[in-house]
């Protein structure tokens, strides 16, 4: 009970909700599990022989609720439940452990959430509609979380999510609002803390304000270190620490997007956020994370390719006595050695797409392919120091990767980005055109990306778009 009110969560228990003498306790138990979304059965020794619980779970299974059996702290061995003997309560209904401890003890503790909180109910749902079109799912999501009269920690968890969803969709300045109204109590449950500023600070960095996007890290890395964390769970401490780590890094990658390669500042920005995602690496290791270790490697592929690319247009560089302190050597010592970077790059790349492809299929898990094929379309490009032939592949790839992207508004603003340049490298204007108005529009809707924007339609002047 204590771990659904930490968490919001609305709950009828018959020992602190006693009925009324007189009622009719058969119907008034129909009615209340009718009302109920979930029905958790607390496994004791006489759960099974009891005619009202059998009463209860007969209910909920008639009018297909979701059923999460618990065997709470403190339990006997529940001969019944281990018995081979076959009794009324179906033997497929796997239990939430809650006698476990330690890591294994906080891990069934949120796989309960998970099951009977609504705002996970609902996410679950939202994603399932998200793999193939986040509009709809941002719909449903606020159509549940009315319908089931979401409030408190619950209501704050699935508008983070919401938020992220808008975001995917380029809805920026509804993202904005959504995260704005969120207020975070200093004891909230670490997911949720982490979940909101951590979004937060993604929509900081779409607005290039980096610093901010900064301190919004800084702020939740505060709070998943504080030793309370520590205590809670270790193990989930590190994969919510190993994102903030790696959307650090993304804030400084970022930031090098601006530069034009002509100074070395760019590239100890680089070797900065190397550094960094190396750390969020060694932390998502640890864990049974698959996605966190997904995108820690697609991020490493991006900025390893952005990183020859510099090396090439200066291979004569020194380390810079600043790298030295930062005691990332590894990285100085790659510095113009294009070749050796670019292997790298498809070795993270290669790890990123085998692990994305390990996921259930949903947007996360598209969203994440199509950034690691988009970014070895540029590795391949730089590899093949922009050749005709590389170029002309690279337009075949693209297009796939653009319908791959279809509801990830700022992915397929800069396929099509891409596809403008390299069309109109290739003398392809009629292309170019199409592919530069796609890319134009899509910007215009993320709130992002100005600047390419406005070179596409500088650009486009001399092929006729200036309307545009």
């Amino acid at each position: 009970m204590e771990l659904f009110r930490e968490h919001d969560v609305d709950v009828y228990h018959d020992v602190s909700h006693p009925l009324a003498p007189g009622t009719r306790l058969s119907t008034e138990i129909e009615d209340l599990i009718a009302q109920s979304r979930v029905l958790v059965p607390i496994l004791t020794e006489d759960y099974i022989s009891s005619a009202w619980t059998r009463l209860e779970f007969d209910a909920a299974h008639d009018l297909g609720k979701p059923i999460v059996p618990v065997i709470p702290d403190g339990a006997t061995t529940l001969e019944w439940w281990v018995s081979a003997d076959p009794v009324w309560f179906p033997r497929d209904l796997v239990a939430v452990d809650l006698r476990k401890h330690g890591h294994d003890g906080m891990a069934e503790r949120w796989r309960l959430m998970e099951k009977t909180a609504p705002a996970p109910a609902i996410i679950v749902q939202s994603k399932e509609i998200a793999a193939t079109n986040t509009r709809d799912a941002i719909d449903l999501l606020d159509q549940l979380v009315k319908e089931w009269r979401v409030r408190g920690l619950q209501w704050t968890q699935a508008m983070a999510y919401r938020a992220y969803l808008l975001r995917l969709a380029g809805r920026r300045r509804d993202a904005r609002e959504t995260v704005e109204q969120l207020k975070l109590d200093a004891d909230a449950p670490l997911p949720i803390v982490h979940d909101v500023l951590v979004t937060s600070a993604r929509l900081r960095i779409d607005m290039g304000d980096h610093a901010e996007a900064r301190a919004r890290l800084a702020e939740a890395a505060a709070v998943l270190s504080r030793k309370t964390a520590w205590e809670t769970d270790d193990l989930q401490r590190r994969t919510l620490l190993a994102e903030v780590t790696r959307e650090t890094a993304r804030t400084i990658l970022d930031e090098t997007y601006s530069h034009n390669g002509e100074t070395s500042s760019p590239c100890f920005a680089l070797e900065l956020a190397w550094g960094i995602y190396l750390e969020a690496l060694a932390l998502v290791t640890e864990t049974d994370d698959i996605l966190g270790h997904a995108w820690v490697h697609e991020n490493l592929g991006s900025l390893t390719t952005i990183y020859a690319k510099l090396s090439m247009a200066l291979p004569k560089l020194s380390a810079d006595s600043q790298i030295s302190g930062l005691n990332y050597p590894a990285v100085s010592r790659l510095r113009g050695r294009a070749e050796t970077l670019l292997r790298q790059s498809y070795f993270h790349l290669d790890t990123a797409e085998r692990l994305f492809n390990r996921m259930p299929h949903g947007v996360e898990r598209r969203e994440g392919e199509a950034w690691a094929k988009y970014h070895r379309v540029q590795t391949n490009l730089v590899a093949d120091d922009h050749s005709a032939a590389a170029l002309r592949a690279a337009v075949t790839e693209l297009v796939g990767i653009a319908a791959w992207f279809e509801g990830i508004t700022e992915g397929q603003a800069l396929t099509f980005a891409e596809l403008f340049y390299i069309t109109y490298t290739l003398g392809e204007f009629d292309a170019a055109q199409t592919y530069g108005r796609k890319a134009v529009d899509l910007i215009r809707v993320t709130e992002k990306h100005d600047k390419i924007a406005l070179d596409i339609k500088a650009k486009a002047v001399d092929l006729g778009g200036s309307a545009w």
